[in-house]
Formats: C-alpha cells, structure tokens, sequence
C-alpha cells in the first residue's frame, strides 16, 4: 500500500474508551520492585481476585500512580483475551479523564499489582491480585495497545482525508485482497465478509433447527399432559364407582337397601332411590301372611333412606357420602 491516504478517527465514542488492555503476559524487570513474571496463571488469579472483590473495595485508576488523588475512572469489569495472554479491563471513566485522553493528554495505562495479597483483617492470601491502574505517558510494559490511537490507512492512486466509516467501506472495491485484510484488522474486524455472512447464515438455521425441535418436543409433552389427564380421569371415574359399588353392597347385604334401589344410587338420582325404598316396603301388616323379616328389611331401608336424605339436606353433602356415615 503506498502511504497517500490516512484514516483519522475524529470522533472518540464512549465504545473507543471502554476495553483498555491492562497487562500482558511477559517477564520484567523493574528497577525499583525487580524481576517479575507475569504468566497466563497469574493474569487468571487477576480476574479471579477482582472477580471474588478480593480487596473489598472498588478498584480505581488514578493520574500517574497517585493513589491518593483524585479518581480517573473505575474498573467495572475484568476479562482475558489472546488465548489467556492479555488482561483488558472495562472501564467507568470520569468526563474530566475522557477530555484528557480524547484531547491526547494521556495516552497510556499502566497496572498496579501484587503477586502475593494478603488481607491485612482477616490473613487470608489471595496470591496475584490488582491493586488498580494508573494513566500515564510512561508505562512500564511497552507494546500493549494505547487507551486510544488513530488509526493509519494508505491507498494506492488517490489522497484524501476520511472522517466516517462510510468512505473507508466505499473505498475498499479499490483495495487487493490484502488491504483489505490489513484495514480489517486495524478496525478490528473481520476481513472476509463472505464467510462471517455465511457462520451468520449457519447460525440463523441452526436456532430455526433448536427452535422447530423444541416446537416439537412442547407438542409431544402436551399431547402426554392430555393423554395421562384422560386416563387419570377415567381412573378416577372407575374407582369412585367401585366404591359406590362397594357402599351399596354393604347395604344390600346388611338388609339396608334393595336391589330396585341399586341403579338410582350409582347414578345419584336421590329422588328416583328414595321411590324405589318406599316402593320395596311391604305396607301390609304382619297379618297378612307376610314374612316378618321382609317386612322388617322393608321398614329398615326406609328408615335409612331417611336418614340419608335428612344428612344430605342438613349438611350439604351427596346421597352417597350420608350412606356411609349411616352405615357406619
């Protein structure tokens, strides 16, 4: 690319300040704390410690390691990125540090740390753990991304200044494949819009494809609800009939009721059950060459009819709950 063109991003939105690469992996040495290693296992504990609120306090970034001045901006987020290699931090700026660093006052960031915390309360050790971050000019770890940065683009045959994405997307039809791939990378996305258009296109069916099995899972597990509902209900209607069955036999076999009565108290028709007592009772007296026990089973089951009938009108229940507290 030859360096004609330049791409300046002119307005800094609240998304270009909030990810800052905190620390990275490497070896160090310091001239004042000497050597240290910070690995992929101490940049977890980072996360990790910030994560559990391991200080017990908010942690703050200030202007140029000054702890006790005035706050530049709050961590309010940790997350590893590069294979587990770099420590970027979202951060909560103050309008006065976001005026500095878009006016490039302030360019770089730099972490406050200890390998080895311990809470001075309780003893308990936490190993590697961020103590908070400082804005500086000077950092002590070099090659990590500044907080903000212009961003270079370079053209082969035509010069002109860019101020919106817009006119760098309409200029890329000029670009080799290989611009192309550089300007995506600068901005942080991907070259190949075919394939991200494609693992987009992939991901749409898979959903409808999660979707339509659900779909059909939720008509299985109703259509099961329904089924079991009917054969729950037809065993419960089974069973309430074995037990008038069952009711109306120990009656019968007690003398109690008659067969004539036998329909009528299955189907709950009280009126029709009442009738047919009355009509199975022998009027005549014991006289009439009447068996006196029929005559005495007669006058039983018109008294327990009665008595079924007073229950059923006193206490509001059915015909065949007052049958079995009579028989009882």
């Amino acid at each position: 690319m030859s360096k004609n063109i330049h791409f300046a991003l002119q307005e800094v939105t609240e998304d270009n300040l909030e990810w800052v690469e905190i620390i990275r992996k490497g070896k160090f040495n310091h001239s004042f704390f000497g050597k240290f290693d910070i690995n992929e296992d101490v940049l977890k504990q980072f996360k990790a410690n910030f994560d559990n609120k391991a200080m017990r306090v908010d942690i703050a970034i200030d202007y140029f390691h000054d702890a006790y001045a005035e706050a530049a901006g709050w961590f309010k987020e940790i997350k590893l990125e590069d294979d587990g290699k770099k420590l970027f931090a979202r951060i909560e700026w103050t309008d006065k540090a976001k005026a500095k660093i878009k006016a490039k006052e302030i360019k770089y960031i730099s972490a406050e740390f200890t390998l080895d915390y311990q809470d001075s309360e309780t003893g308990k050790e936490y190993g590697a753990a961020l103590f908070g971050a400082g804005i500086t000019n000077r950092p002590h770890v070099k090659d990590m991304q500044p907080i903000f940065s212009e961003t270079i683009f370079n053209n082969k045959d035509r010069v002109n200044n860019m101020a919106d994405l817009k006119d760098v997307l309409k200029s890329i039809a000029t670009f080799t494949d290989a611009e192309k791939t550089k300007i995506g990378e600068a901005l942080g996305l991907k070259a190949n819009i075919e394939a991200e258009t494609k693992t987009l296109s992939d991901a749409k069916a898979l959903a409808d494809t999660k979707l339509a099995d659900k779909t059909a899972d939720v008509i299985l597990l109703t259509d099961t609800v329904k089924k079991l509902s009917t054969e729950i209900k037809t065993l419960t209607e089974s069973n309430a009939k074995q037990v008038k069955e069952a009711t109306f036999n120990a009656m019968f076999t007690n003398g109690k009721v008659v067969e004539a009565q036998r329909v009528s108290f299955m189907e709950n028709d009280f009126a029709t059950f009442a009738e047919k007592a009355v009509a199975g009772i022998n009027l005549e007296g014991a006289g009439s060459g009447e068996n006196p026990a029929d005559a005495e089973a007669d006058i039983a089951a018109k008294s327990f009819s009665e008595k079924c009938s007073a229950l059923v009108k006193s206490d509001g229940i059915s015909f065949s709950e007052a049958a079995k507290i009579v028989t009882n």
